[in-house]
């Protein structure tokens, strides 16, 4: 209070950067909870004694406990049975996770069965444990991922039989009003006590420098000296200050030049942002462990607004599209697909948006199968933002049910006909399965010297090939480049087959070959036969 007039100090906490942090937080958890809980993999986090922390639904389900049954039970936990594929126990020591945290490196692919306690089955998993790292290389904690491939597996056993039977981080954040002049502080208010811990009194004896972080002390003693002489220096930057108690925090350092007292002095605010800070690392790091939760899991993975355009996608995804995740992030996701696909995929994508109803279905692209699940996602209004899509290969578990039905097939029609219409039967299967218009069953001599000429494919005998010569003894040395899976006894493949320098010409009538696959069929070591497809319209070491 002066003569005349009457001075206040008012004081206002802008606490902008604290909620935008906040609401990027509740974004980004939202976010990426919404995809992990759909994941159509379990994934657990286990602290480095291998407690579980957090697993979503589908970790659940596999391991047959409930989350809050499971959160905190460790490795050594009776609760957990793991088995070989060879129907053995595991023993703590061989389970994914104890070997993770042993060895301190990943562990990939590790088929395993795992008993569930509530009905005593077991359902078969592929297993990854990632072990993350803090910036000091401490054990931080182990992700295990399991993949669900009891189907496969269950499809394998089939097959087998038929042959022989993924804070609160935010606090109150004050602002902290001081007055510099010269090297001193000559005015704190209260909040700079509260946060610093230095009363006036400490600060009598100090320089104003003296509380800044030793990395930075230098450029905030120049910057404070030069803006009392009125050179020009940043209004505003982030600095490290030391408490009292030695604590390093993060502020956002705000200055102007006044006069006090007749004398220029530097009138500051610092807003403690260390929460901020440790908001940013957290979801960086969390962004970070995320990212390697969705590039262990083998599957295409991608978040699309309700536009269509790519929020997040995973590397298996990327690939699948012939690029990089950088550069399919930001763009639609349609424009990826050829035009045969483009329309199909958005209709039902925005089928998805307009019902807020899961989907799934099943296709096949450039020779492979693959099976989507199609997930809303909702926004804090409950409205659609977008859509989550897995999408898991399965030509594999296809071309095993395919197999098995095949050889069913050969089996019944077995019964009702004559050696010689089974192997056309056969090889007209295989000549279907591997997409090849010609193939040939041969025989071997028992001397390994001469071949039979036995069985064509149907529609090599149709369509193709008229020099077919049945039942003519041809000698081994005499063949051509046909026969290299004889001299190798390895199954060969020739894609480019008129490039050979050692092949031999076609007789009349033969179908001119382009590429071709063939296989020794062994028996105790010796060469029976072989049996070869040709002319696929694609290269046979492609899918």
């Amino acid at each position: 209070e002066t003569k005349n007039n009457k001075l206040f100090l008012s004081v206002a906490h802008d606490i902008t950067e604290r909620k935008l942090a906040e609401e990027e937080l509740w974004e980004s958890e939202e976010k990426y909870r919404n995809l992990i809980e759909h994941l159509r993999a379990g994934v657990v986090i286990h602290a480095p004694d291998t407690t579980i922390l957090q697993a979503n639904q589908e970790a659940s389900r596999l391991l047959g406990l409930s989350m809050e049954k499971g959160r905190g039970r460790a490795a050594t936990d009776a609760a957990w049975r793991f088995i070989r594929e060879d129907g053995t126990a595991l023993s703590v020591e061989e389970y994914p996770v104890t070997r993770a945290v042993k060895t301190l490196r990943p562990l990939q692919e590790s088929i395993l069965g795992i008993e569930r306690p509530a009905t005593g089955d077991y359902v078969w998993v592929l297993v990854n444990a990632l072990p993350e790292f803090d910036d000091a290389r401490n054990l931080r904690h182990i992700v295990v991922t399991f993949m669900d491939i009891t189907d496969r597996k269950k499809a394998e056993k089939d097959l087998y039989e038929s042959e022989s039977k993924f804070r609160s981080l935010a606090e109150n954040s004050t602002a902290v009003i001081f007055v510099i002049q010269g090297e001193k502080y000559i005015y704190i208010n209260p909040a700079f006590t509260a946060v610093t811990g230095y009363t006036f009194e400490d600060l009598s004896s100090m320089n104003f420098w003296d509380l800044i972080s030793p990395d930075m002390r230098e450029l905030v003693r120049s910057r404070g000296i030069s803006r009392q002489r009125n050179e020009e220096v940043p209004p505003r930057y982030d600095l490290k200050f030391i408490t009292k108690s030695g604590e390093e925090r993060y502020g956002s350092f705000e200055a102007t030049l006044i006069e006090y007292q007749g004398k220029p002095a530097i009138l500051a605010s610092v807003l403690d942002i260390t929460e901020r800070k440790r908001l940013e690392n957290a979801i960086r790091e969390r962004e970070e462990t995320l990212r390697a939760f969705f590039d262990a899991v083998h599957e295409t993975i991608a978040l699309i607004d309700t536009k269509g355009m790519v929020i997040l996608a995973n590397t298996v995804c990327a690939e699948r599209l012939g690029i990089t995740v950088p550069e399919l992030v930001g763009t639609y996701l349609y424009d990826h697909f050829s035009p045969d696909v483009k329309e199909l995929r958005k209709a039902q994508y925005e089928r998805v948006v307009a019902t807020a109803q899961p989907l799934y279905f099943e296709d096949t692209r450039l020779g492979r199968s693959y099976e989507q699940y199609c997930y809303p996602v909702f926004d804090k209004e409950g409205r659609v933002s977008g859509v989550t899509i897995f999408a898991n290969d399965i030509t594999s578990r296809k071309k095993i049910q395919d197999l098995y039905r095949i050889r069913l097939s050969l089996l019944e029609f077995s019964a009702a006909h004559s050696l010689e219409e089974l192997l056309q039967k056969t090889l007209d299967e295989i000549s279907g399965l591997t997409e090849s218009p010609i193939g040939f069953y041969h025989f071997v001599g028992s001397d390994q010297t001469t071949l039979t000429l036995q069985a064509w494919s149907t529609r090599t005998m149709k369509e193709f090939c008229k020099a077919t010569g049945k039942g003519l003894h041809y000698p081994i040395a005499e063949a051509g480049v046909w026969v290299d899976c004889i001299r190798e006894r390895r199954p060969v493949i020739h894609n480019d087959y008129l490039a050979l320098p050692h092949r031999k010409g076609f007789p009349e009538g033969h179908v001119q070959v382009h590429r071709e696959l063939v296989v020794p069929i062994m028996r105790s070591g010796k060469i029976m036969a072989i049996i070869a497809v040709g002319n696929k319209a694609r290269n046979y070491s492609e899918p």
